[in-house]
């Protein structure tokens, strides 16, 4: 194996593995941070007092949120509830989730 001296001759090269893999990183750190950056104490904190409001279609999978809301599990761990909502579409849970109507969906 012949070494060159080129490989030596400046210690802070590199090669493009390692620039690449920096660029990510800073890429990455730098979305992480604009995005958590953006978030106010106010926003963060926004939702803990309201009541959980449950979206459902009427399928199986829906039952153990409907059996909690049922047997009193979300008053156990001292969360405010609603009735359950039901809806006949998965367009029309959609819709309610992003403007907020239900805030618990399944």
């Amino acid at each position: 194996m012949v070494v060159r001296a080129e490989h030596f001759s400046n210690p802070y090269a590199l090669n493009r593995r390692q620039f690449i893999r920096l660029s990510s990183l800073f890429a990455t750190s730098l979305g992480i941070s604009s995005t958590l950056g953006s978030c106010q104490p106010s926003q963060l904190n926004a939702g803990i007092d309201q009541p959980v409001k449950t979206g459902y279609l009427p399928i199986t999978d829906a039952a153990a949120l409907l059996a909690a809301y049922d047997r009193g599990f979300y008053k156990a761990e001292g969360l405010a509830t609603e009735q359950p909502k039901k809806f006949r579409s998965w367009d029309a849970i959609a819709n309610a989730f992003m403007s907020r109507e239900v805030n618990v969906v399944h």
